[in-house]
This record gives structure tokens, sequence and C-alpha cells, in this order.
């Protein structure tokens, strides 16, 4: 009996450890939660039958519009939420909404007020090194800066880039004009890119200036 006792007092060490363990992020930052499936619909049935777009983007965008400063805990919920979402309706007006609810959040979670810190926060664009700045693929014909995210399209990104700056010749001579005839390495051979990090060797001391012309100026872009 009293070996049984142990066995079981033992197991349910164990069984708790691990439980704490694989919702360690959770308990520490304060946002766990027990996912129950809700015996009620989430919104009310007259929103989708309206046509009105249903998803959780929509209450944090009224959460977030009620105080300027982000509530980090709804946040951080939603992004651990399924990000699975219900359309019973696309249009225009429901896309501008969500598009305007994501530069709202991406506002307020970089703004000098949020209580939202990441590495470089305070930094200002001059304290930035060039070093770190050597996504920013620019195109001074077209007056275009495309900050490239590794692995999100860029390297079809960079195809359009070549094709735009006319920097590599195809095997004929003339210059590319379908990216896709750009073979893949290529479009990553930094040469074929004018980035801000070259611009101090180029430039000297009249390039963060130009930089900063550049940046107020030109059409910028990026895909995440």
């Amino acid at each position: 009996m009293l070996k049984q006792l142990q066995f079981f007092l033992l197991l349910g060490t164990l069984f708790i450890t691990f439980f704490i363990i694989v919702h360690w992020d959770d308990v520490r930052d304060g946002t766990f939660y027990l996912h129950v499936a809700p015996s009620s619909p989430a919104f009310p049935t007259d929103m989708m039958s309206s046509g009105h777009w249903i998803s959780e983007d929509s209450f944090l965008w009224k959460e977030s519009s009620r105080s300027v400063k982000p509530n980090l805990t709804i946040i951080t919920t939603h992004l651990k939420h399924d990000r699975t979402q219900t359309f019973t309706q696309s249009s225009p007006t429901h896309l501008e909404l969500r598009q305007a609810h994501r530069r709202h959040l991406i506002r307020e979670l970089c703004s000098a007020n949020s209580s939202f810190n990441f590495p470089g926060k305070f930094k200002t664009f001059d304290q930035i090194p060039s070093k770190a700045l050597d996504h920013l693929i620019v195109d001074d014909h077209h007056g275009v800066i495309y900050c490239f995210v590794p692995k999100v399209a860029c390297t079809n990104w960079k195809r359009v880039m070549i094709v735009l700056s006319q920097s590599l010749k195809a095997p004929d001579g003339a210059p590319y004009l379908d990216p896709l005839d750009i073979p893949s390495a290529l479009s990553h051979n930094a040469t074929l890119h004018l980035t801000f990090n070259k611009f101090w060797r180029l430039f000297g001391r009249f390039s963060r200036p130009l930089m900063h012309h550049k940046l107020k100026n030109y059409t910028k872009f990026l895909f995440v």
C-alpha cells in the first residue's frame, strides 16, 4: 500500500512538472488561459447575417481603440490564439478596416510611449549602424526602396529590383526584362543591389543626409 501511494505521488509530481514546463511561457507572462470551447457563438448571429467579417482582429481593434496605450495582455492573448478567421463577405470596406487596424497596432507598439520594448527602440536613424541597413535596396531611377525580409518572397522581389535597375545583363548582352529569367542564385548577389550599407563607401559624409532624403521621398515597401 505504501509503495502504491509513493508511486502515485511520484506520478502526480511528474505530471505537474511536465504541465508547468509545457505552459511555462504562459504562466511567466501572466497570460495563461484554459482553452475551453465556448458553449455559445462568440459573436452575435446578426453580425454574420449582415455581412460583417468576423475575426479576433475586430475585437482587438475595438480594445486598442479605447486607449492610446495598447493593452499588451489582450495583444499577447490574441497572438497565442488560433489566427483562423471567418469572412462572410469580402469587400474593400472590410479590407480597409483590417488594414487600418494593423497600421494602428504597429504605430501603438512602436511608439515611444508603448510599454512594449525591443532592442534599438529608442535609437534614432543616425544611431543605427550602416551594416544594419543592408536590407534596404534602393532604385534611384524609379524612386523605390525595398526592405527585404529573408524567406518572404525576397528572391523574386530581388529579381524585380534587378530588372528595374538593369544591373544585370542576360547572356545576349541585353538587360533582363523578365524577373523569372534571372537565376535565383544571382538575385542574392550583393554586388547587384545598391543598399544603404554601401552609401558610406560611395558618398562618405553625405551618406546619411542622402539616406534621409530618399527615405522621405521614395516609395518604400516590404513584405512580412
